[in-house]
C-alpha cells in the first residue's frame, strides 16, 4: 500500500482548489455515505483539496463526533482503498456538523389543491 495517496489523480495535474466550505445536506444520507464522503476523502488524499471544511447537515439529531462516526463507518465501507488512521485523522479534523430544524416559514400555510372543480371555491384560484 501506498503512503503518498491514490494513483488516478495528480496534484499536478489539476491544482488545488482555493480556500472554501463545502456544505452536505442530507450529510447522513445514502448519497453522502455512499459517494460524497469518500469522494472528498479521495480528493483530500489526492491532494487537491488543501485548505477545506466540510460542514455537514442533516435533520439528525447528532453532534460533530456522530457525524465523524457515520463519516468514518462510510469511508471505510465505501473508500476504495484502505484508509489509514493518519489519513482519517487529517480528514476528520475537517468535518464538522449543524443538525438542521424544520423552518415554521417553509411549512406549507395553505391546504391542498381541491381535487376535482366541485371541490373548489373562488378564493381556492388566481389569476
Amino acid at each position: 500500500m501506498r503512503a503518498h495517496g491514490p494513483e488516478d489523480i495528480s496534484p499536478t495535474a489539476v491544482p488545488p482548489a482555493d480556500p472554501h466550505v463545502v456544505v452536505l445536506f442530507g450529510a447522513t444520507g445514502d448519497l453522502a455515505r455512499r459517494k460524497l464522503l469518500p469522494g472528498l476523502l479521495h480528493l483530500s488524499r489526492s491532494g487537491l483539496l488543501s485548505d477545506y471544511r466540510v460542514v455537514g447537515t442533516s435533520l439528525e439529531d447528532i453532534d460533530v463526533e456522530g457525524f465523524r462516526l457515520v463519516a468514518r463507518e462510510s469511508c471505510e465501507q465505501f473508500a476504495r482503498q484502505h484508509v489509514s488512521l493518519r489519513e482519517w485523522d487529517e480528514f476528520s479534523r475537517k468535518l464538522d456538523y449543524v443538525a438542521g430544524r424544520p423552518v415554521p416559514w417553509a411549512w406549507p400555510t395553505r391546504s391542498p389543491a381541491p381535487r376535482t372543480s366541485s371541490e373548489a371555491s373562488p378564493g381556492d384560484c388566481t389569476t
